[in-house]
């Protein structure tokens, strides 16, 4: 199936001065400045396109062995994330680790795709795909386009929200990891958190 896009070049070139070569990553709210109410839609159709096949592609990096993969701990979980580091792209990805009791990868699935710096979360899907796989813990992992390692107030927020959803479902979310092409950082270890230290 083929898509094009038809801007004039004349409003492309405002497009890229205002919000660089990236533009198209850019939430369709902010271009309607710069563009007709058409082409907005005619974009937003576009985008929607892009970020299906983004999805499923990031869905299918794991490939036929992610059954065959443990994690244990944090130092394993960050080498499996390692390798999506490698391949992050320029719109923040927000995915899920669900793991059975011994620690073997059940599924592995990035529940949004947003923009360059932001991508809704929505914890009532995370608590759902995780009783439909059944189970016992799951590891949140997100990208940060920009290269920042640092936990936002945002991502603290949310971590906390999952964690309390999940424990009432006796569901334990075992750390919440930061993705860049400069690395991994985990929440846990950062001590940006303090739910894992209460007992």
């Amino acid at each position: 199936m083929k898509i094009t896009l038809s801007i004039p070049e004349s409003k492309e070139k405002k497009l890229i001065k205002a919000f660089g070569k990236n533009w198209l990553d850019q939430d369709v709210n902010d271009l309607g400045p710069y563009l007709t109410v058409k082409q907005i839609e005619d974009v937003k159709r576009f985008q929607e396109f892009l970020d299906k096949h983004l999805l499923n592609k990031i869905n299918k990096e794991c490939g036929p062995f992610l059954n065959e993969k443990h994690i244990l701990n944090s130092d394993m979980a960050m080498t499996f994330l390692k390798n999506k580091a490698k391949k992050t792209t320029t719109k923040e990805f927000f995915g899920v680790l669900f793991l059975a009791s011994d620690g073997k990868i059940i599924q592995d699935k990035t529940m949004s795709l947003g923009t360059i710096d932001k991508t809704a979360v929505y914890p009532r899907e995370i608590l759902k795909e995780a009783l439909l796989c059944n189970s016992v813990f799951i590891l949140l992992y997100h990208n940060h386009p920009g290269g920042g390692l640092e936990a936002s107030r945002q991502d603290i927020h949310i971590t906390e929200v999952i964690h309390k959803a999940l424990g009432i479902l006796e569901i334990e979310l075992l750390d919440h990891f930061i993705i860049t092409t400069k690395g991994v950082m985990s929440c846990r270890d950062s001590h940006n958190l303090t739910i894992w230290n209460m007992v």
